[in-house]
């Protein structure tokens, strides 16, 4: 009897597997978000508490003052200009003007502001006397806050981003 060595698999087969595998994660990585409004509600409030903590660290390590206003979509950050004296808008890329999707609204829940300002409402300024609501200063202390994150035709989802001007910013 002849003797056959039909053990493993050849150069070809494991190409077609490699191929099927590597288009099986490129549709997957290139899928639309398919969480829906809800995920998008969830994930504009992260990135909102994420970069409020990036801008409460950053006015330590760099013993500035940043500050945080509400426009009619979304939101924009300032920084103290010492040289100036007066609060200028930061133009960086991860602090630059930022405009939230149209399904999402954002609303200052603060009592202790007499600002009750809503995202969504055209609020036409003028730049040169506006100046942030909310201030973040050198000893990591905030403006306390309690903002609401909501869909604008579904009230039933809402995100609570809060802060008591000590602690950090939270999700209650």
């Amino acid at each position: 009897m002849p003797f056959r060595n039909d053990q493993g698999f050849t150069l070809i087969e494991l190409l077609v597997v490699l191929l099927i595998i590597g288009i099986v994660i490129g549709v997957a990585l290139i899928a639309p978000n398919v969480g829906g409004p809800a995920q998008t509600l969830k994930d504009e409030a992260l990135r909102l508490q994420t970069l409020m903590e990036q801008a409460r660290d950053r006015s330590l390590l760099e013993n500035t003052e940043m500050g945080l206003s509400f426009t009619g979509d979304g939101y924009r950050w300032w920084f103290w200009s010492r040289d100036d004296e007066k609060w200028k808008l930061l133009q960086e890329q991860s602090f630059r003007d930022y405009r939230l999707p149209e399904s999402v609204v954002l609303t200052s829940l603060s009592d202790s502001s007499a600002l009750k300002q809503k995202s969504g409402q055209q609020q036409w300024r003028n730049l040169e006397n506006e100046k942030p609501t909310w201030i973040f200063q050198t000893d990591t202390q905030i403006t306390p806050f309690r903002f609401e994150l909501t869909l604008r035709d579904d009230h039933r989802h809402s995100v609570i981003l809060e802060s008591d001007g000590i602690g950090p910013v939270t999700t209650p």
